[in-house]
């Protein structure tokens, strides 16, 4: 079934501390090697904070706002694809079993419980993205620099989804390339990132097998006070192998991994 990432938390706050609440919680378990209302062991913490240089504490776990942004960076990490396609049981036996959970016939009765618990939840809430926004959750880097965030690339739909690394670096690379131009950091909006099968189908002309599917494309919205050949140049630089269009109110890349360029400004 479709979740989103609010609806995830829920389900496994029920399997791991036997009721969704969201308090704070000291307790220990697995004989001392787990703690907080999500159970996330020291090296889980260890490994997020090595790759994304965070500077999480174990104690940290006792907080769920702060044990869910480590439990997101360790799937991030682990299954990034199960995030992005929403594959949640995946994720759930990995948090269960490690980073190599789901293939263990051990997590399986795991699995059982988390559909269960999730099928307790309640029915997806709209306008995900911008609810996802209001949390730390939806704030929570996606590339190594911080400057694209979770909320941005989730299909607007679902809550769920982000975007392939290589997407990410391009994000980056484009972003430095028009503040070296302009001589100054500019906010680039993102109007649209991963998209659910059903958000894409819902979009006048958009294609069946957009890369948005994928997590491998971005809509950016030029920036105000940015010219527009300006902003479509340093998309072309920093996109060589990639594709490029542009359209009235930005421009669209995607990391299709060939060059290609349209222009549909009309």
């Amino acid at each position: 079934m479709s979740a989103n990432l609010e609806q995830v938390f829920t389900a496994l706050r029920r399997i791991e501390q036997g009721h969704p609440g969201r308090e704070v919680s000291s307790a220990m378990s697995d004989g001392g090697r787990t703690r907080g209302p999500y159970r996330i062991g020291r090296g889980n913490i260890e490994d997020v904070n090595r790759r994304f240089g965070t500077d999480y504490t174990w104690a940290d776990a006792d907080d769920p706002e702060k044990a869910e942004q480590i439990i997101l960076l360790y799937w991030l990490i682990w299954c990034p694809e199960a995030v992005r396609t929403g594959d949640w049981e995946t994720c759930a036996r990995i948090h269960n079993g490690g980073p190599d959970g789901h293939l263990e016939a051990a997590t399986l009765p795991y699995a059982a419980k988390f559909r269960a618990a999730l099928n307790q939840g309640e029915e997806p809430m709209p306008d995900k993205r911008q609810q996802l926004r209001r949390t730390k959750l939806g704030q929570i880097p996606v590339t190594r620099e911080g400057h694209l965030k979770l909320y941005e690339v989730v299909s607007p739909d679902t809550g769920f989804g982000t975007v392939t690394p290589a997407t990410g670096e391009l994000f980056e690379r484009g972003r430095a390339i028009l503040a070296a131009r302009i001589g100054q950091e500019v906010p680039i909006t993102v109007n649209s990132g991963a998209r659910s099968v059903e958000y894409n189908a819902s979009l006048p002309n958009s294609a069946r097998n957009s890369y948005h599917l994928t997590g491998q494309a971005l809509d950016l919205a030029t920036p105000r006070g940015v010219p527009y050949p300006v902003f479509a140049d340093v998309w072309d630089e920093a996109n060589p192998e990639g594709g490029v269009i542009l359209y009235p109110w930005g421009v669209h890349v995607d990391t299709r991994g060939e060059r290609y360029r349209e222009d549909r400004r009309g």
